[in-house]
């Protein structure tokens, strides 16, 4: 009896650990994976704040915005951790809570060094176009307004030493049209990429990547009928020279079906669906799903799902990490984890 009784022990003492450990992460504590406790758990922190973005990784940190300031965190060690406060009231109140968190974008300014942040938020907080610049030496983060942007700025970038504003139309999950200027709220473009459908850009997709002179983009070609069925991604870097794309491995075909209920002119695609692509990898989340709940991990390079899995924990939000198939995840109530498949 005795044998059978201390592992009983050792088990209840762990899940009390670790629910002291996560308590606050997300909401429950007498279920485990509802607060993302899994085996593919590799790191896990708790704020005192709501969070108000997606996590981004950007040059061995990770990034995301709360309600009163920014988090850095260092990707190795998640409670080691830099926080800068807004040098403005952002309009964040305490329990701010929005039900889709939006991504955002790091940048290293060439002339100071400091890390710029920019959201692709539209209505709250820090929107379109809006920049933080994060100061070291006051540890605060610096807010510039965008003023009135026509266009949505998505991202930083350099070619030949110019700094630009990449942007694109508002509001559409999908868009035909990529250009970039030397001012963020300048109408002419240096230099602009359209596609033509059926392929279209998802706009949330968008991203810097570590080296600030190349951007990442994925498509999804539309279906000419509305409905669930297999859906169709590719992933592009621009790279040395603005005006030329390059497609950086195989189209990528699912394996479950995704509902298509955007139309754009002739064809349909997904307004609830998210992709974040690395240097291999392809994360595709969302409510588009059949089930609503999954997350799939393909390697774009030969097309094959690597990871098929539920998106771990409850009203969170995953973004694919810089290199291989760890995956960045943001709640709502305060906690960034980290999970490596």
């Amino acid at each position: 009896m005795e044998k059978l009784i201390r592992p009983l022990l050792l088990i209840l003492v762990v899940l009390f650990i670790s629910s002291c450990e996560y308590l606050g992460f997300d909401g429950y504590i007498n279920q485990l994976d509802d607060i993302g406790i899994n085996s593919n758990l590799a790191d896990a922190v708790s704020f005192n704040q709501h969070l108000a973005s997606r996590p981004r990784e950007f040059q061995g940190k990770v990034y995301v915005l709360g309600t009163r300031g920014v988090f850095e965190l260092d990707a190795d060690n998640l409670s080691d951790y830099t926080f800068y406060a807004y040098s403005q009231d952002l309009g964040y109140w305490e329990d701010y809570w929005q039900d889709e968190l939006p991504p955002i974008n790091c940048y290293r300014d060439p002339g100071s060094g400091n890390v710029i942040i920019n959201s692709q938020n539209y209505d709250n907080g820090l929107k379109y176009g809006d920049t933080l610049t994060l100061k070291p030496d006051t540890q605060l983060a610096q807010y510039t307004s965008a003023g009135g942007t026509t266009y949505k700025f998505v991202a930083h970038s350099t070619q030949g030493g110019v700094k630009s504003y990449v942007q694109t139309y508002w509001y559409e999950p999908v868009t035909n049209y990529l250009y970039w200027t030397d001012t963020k709220d300048s109408g002419t473009s240096i230099d602009s990429r359209t596609f033509g459908e059926p392929e279209l850009i998802c706009v949330e997709s968008i991203s810097g990547l570590s080296d600030t002179t190349t951007i990442r983009l994925v498509t999804q070609t539309g279906i000419a009928l509305q409905g669930s069925s297999a859906a169709q991604f590719a992933v592009y870097n621009f790279s040395s020279s603005w005006s030329t794309t390059v497609q950086t491995g195989v189209s990528v075909v699912t394996n479950e079906p995704v509902s298509h209920s955007y139309l754009w002119s002739s064809y349909y695609f997904s307004w609830n669906l998210y992709t974040t692509a690395n240097d291999r990898y392809l994360l595709i989340w969302g409510e588009d799903f059949d089930d609503g709940e999954s997350l799939a991990i393909y390697d774009y390079i030969t097309g094959e799902e690597k990871v098929k899995t539920r998106i771990p924990g409850n009203n969170q939000f995953p973004e694919l990490g810089e290199s291989g198939k760890t995956v960045w995840v943001s709640s709502i109530r305060g906690g960034v984890a980290k999970y490596v498949y």
